[in-house]
């Protein structure tokens, strides 16, 4: 039975190691393709810098949200706000499918 225990315990601490380097790779993935990306109005680099505030942006909104909204369960869209730091056209990076797209319009019924 000790043997059985201690496998058990090394495959579940082998999961959560592999668990947290996927998930370290995916961010530095994610914010390093955005750095890479040049804005498709001027040509500029986007950067890390850029990057960096773009996500701090996505997830102080997502903060935000959560403390107004105590009781709810929120699914987020999974984009972060960009701004080119040259001309300032706004953009949106889709973490999904790490591309770059024009925002889309807001509706009017919007809550």
């Amino acid at each position: 039975m000790l043997p059985l225990l201690i496998s058990l315990a090394a495959v579940f601490l082998a999961a959560i190691a592999w668990l947290h380097f996927y998930t370290t790779r995916l961010h530095s993935r994610q914010l390093s393709t955005l750095a890479s990306m040049t804005c498709p109005y001027c040509g500029h680099p986007f950067g890390q810098t850029t990057a960096i505030a773009s996500r701090d942006r996505f997830l102080a909104q997502c903060n935000e949200t959560r403390l107004r909204l105590p009781n709810c369960k929120i699914n987020f869209a999974r984009i972060w706000p960009v701004h080119c730091p040259s001309c300032s056209a706004p953009y949106e990076f889709h973490l999904d499918t790490l591309q770059l797209r024009s925002p889309r319009p807001q509706s009017s019924s919007a809550v």
